[in-house]
């Protein structure tokens, strides 16, 4: 939101009301972003740590193979490191 805001820096002025329109809706983004990440189930501590014991093979066996490295870290890590988050 800060880079949405800093880029307008070059904009002819807005009108109070306008801006506060902007405000609320920006405000009301993050509360909605807030409440869903409040709400969404937490992966179980087991999955953190065999998602996390995953990562560690696959970086161990590309470092050992480099042929295999991008075709197999493009297609999974990405859904691992996203089950981390």
């Amino acid at each position: 939101m800060c880079f949405m805001l800093a880029s307008q820096a070059g904009e002819l002025p807005r009108p109070a009301g306008a801006v506060m329109v902007d405000s609320v809706f920006m405000a009301l983004g993050t509360i909605v972003m807030v409440w869903c990440y409040m709400l969404l189930p937490r992966p179980s501590r087991k999955l953190v740590a065999v998602t996390a014991e995953h990562l560690l093979k696959d970086i161990e066996q590309m470092s050992r193979r480099p042929s295999i490295a991008n075709e197999r870290w493009n297609s999974m890590a990405g859904r691992q490191l996203l089950t981390l988050a």
